[in-house]
């Protein structure tokens, strides 16, 4: 239910008190080290989308999680190439060729050898995220690792008639 909620812009307040309490989960982490990533990068939206929406809830939790980790958050280094559909009702495959190519890296000198940590509302497929880290890595990144605050589980293997 949360998932869902967060995506709402009247909801935002629950996106930064997710984002808090995810960075303050990280830290209890054995195995994770914030001094390990140079940047928090969260999935960006098309521009038509966030010109429309004005609320980009993957950006409020990276947000909230930098501040928690003592991070820099760099949320301009990523960007939309293209136009893509919401991957919500799509299969496994069409979430994956959906987003191909989808991704670009602003800040290629900024990128050269950095440490990121992507942040995104929902992982279902993993499509978006090797996406977006493809495109990190091709601008030079050296270590890329994703976080989100929900894992999709069911993904659609076929449409529903």
């Amino acid at each position: 239910r949360a998932a869902r909620k967060i995506k709402q812009p009247s909801c935002e307040s629950l996106a930064i008190e997710l984002g808090q309490r995810i960075g303050l989960w990280l830290k209890t982490l054995e195995a994770f080290d914030a001094t390990r990533y140079d940047f928090i990068v969260p999935i960006p939206q098309h521009w038509i989308r966030r010109v429309t929406v004005r609320y980009n809830q993957a950006e409020v939790l990276a947000e909230n999680i930098a501040y928690t980790l003592s991070i820099p958050l760099h949320r301009r280094c990523l960007y939309r190439t293209r136009w893509t559909d919401k991957q919500g009702t799509k299969t496994i495959l069409e979430r994956r060729t959906g987003v191909v190519d989808s991704f670009g890296c602003k800040s290629a000198r900024k990128m050269k050898t950095a440490k990121i940590l992507i942040v995104d509302d929902i992982v279902t497929s993993g499509a978006t995220a090797h996406e977006a880290a493809s495109a990190l890595r091709k601008a030079g990144a050296k270590r890329i690792d994703v976080v989100a605050f929900a894992r999709g589980v069911g993904a659609f293997n076929h449409r529903k008639v």
